[in-house]
């Protein structure tokens, strides 16, 4: 079951993050910072209407995530505000079940608080104390500078780049650089 166990951590005078998996309670506001992150527009693939689904298809959805034993849906709470999450699938193909991608997104005004890292931290123990997980993917815009290095601090390395893999506007493209991450 993709279950973490909730950790606690006090970042800032008064201010205590609680990174846990998912639950039901939080469909509404994950999907409100999902919609957020994706108006952003500059660092996420998909447009924000092209994830337009129920409260009903989301809590689904995020149920057959929480009972899959290779997905992890964490969050991130500070208080009772939801600043930040990671979504992690495991590949389901035999040959490709050792590994799994992520994303993750913060709240922008919640950024460069070190969030990003305690999600993606709270991820690689999960991924290193799995039976069958043994790398961690991701892909990541060329231009997301802040995101690379988060990636790179913690261990993730380059492993090709794909060139105008995202195409922003008409003539305005963007690289996709793969990285990845063995734990074992």
């Amino acid at each position: 079951m993709g279950t973490y166990e909730p950790h606690s951590y006090t970042f800032a005078p008064g201010n205590v993050l609680t990174i846990r998996s998912v639950q039901r309670e939080d469909v509404e506001p994950l999907m409100l910072l999902n919609q957020e992150v994706l108006s952003e527009g500059d660092t996420m693939v998909t447009l924000p209407e092209e994830m337009q689904v129920s409260s009903n298809q989301a809590s689904i959805w995020l149920i057959r995530r929480v009972e899959h034993p290779c997905m992890l849906t964490l969050v991130a709470w500070c208080g009772d505000t939801l600043v930040g999450y990671l979504l992690f699938t495991g590949e389901r193909l035999k040959r490709f079940e050792h590994t799994g991608s992520f994303s993750i997104a913060v709240k922008k005004e919640w950024r460069g608080m070190g969030i990003g890292t305690l999600l993606l931290q709270s991820l690689l123990d999960w991924v290193k104390a799995h039976p069958t997980l043994e790398k961690v993917n991701l892909d990541v815009f060329a231009t997301n500078s802040g995101a690379i290095r988060l990636y790179r601090r913690l261990g993730f390395v380059e492993e090709g780049r794909f060139r105008k893999a995202v195409k922003l506007a008409p003539g305005l493209y963007v690289d996709l650089i793969r990285m990845a991450r063995f734990v074992r």
